[in-house]
């Protein structure tokens, strides 16, 4: 796909324009593969109208001036920290307490329905979405020591 766009930020809004559109639209940039780090299946879509106006299915399909700030836009949108260690890990009410060291600094978040909230990508990576909405990755369970790794399988 050699289809041209530009884009630009507007303090934290960011604007779409096609080839023949004279005109710039307010957009969202949104992975469809929302946690694979990559610059590949991405919907730029309008934000009233609620429809993809553009799909970026690979790096090449990105004006190379506006991969800074596809970049930028993503990683503001999709901030997920990498659970590191757990230090622990309890339950009350059907409710997971954990008191976790992430890749940012120690943080204490709390996990409800893990059967919904933490989703198993591969084997030894997972997604886990706490009751405030934000998500933490753990990009490898086998590179956490024996505590946290016998947390994580015993509790989801």
């Amino acid at each position: 796909m050699n289809k041209q766009f530009e884009l630009k930020l507007e303090g934290d809004d960011l604007y779409f324009r096609a080839d023949q559109a004279s005109d710039y639209v307010p957009v969202r940039l949104i992975r469809l593969r929302p946690f694979d780090g990559s610059l590949t299946y991405l919907s730029i879509m309008h934000i009233s109208k609620k429809r993809e106006l553009f799909l970026i299915r690979t790096e090449a399909d990105i004006p190379v001036q506006f991969r800074s700030l596809i970049e930028r836009v993503l990683a503001q949108r999709y901030f997920t920290p990498a659970i590191e260690a757990i230090n622990t890990l309890f339950v009350r009410l059907g409710n997971y307490y954990l008191d976790v060291q992430t890749d940012l600094g120690p943080k204490k978040i709390v996990v409800s329905s893990p059967q919904k909230n933490v989703q198993w990508l591969a084997p030894t990576q997972c997604l886990i979405q706490d009751t405030s909405g934000c998500y933490y990755r753990v990009d490898d369970l086998s590179k956490m020591d024996r505590k946290s790794q016998a947390y994580l399988q015993s509790a989801f």
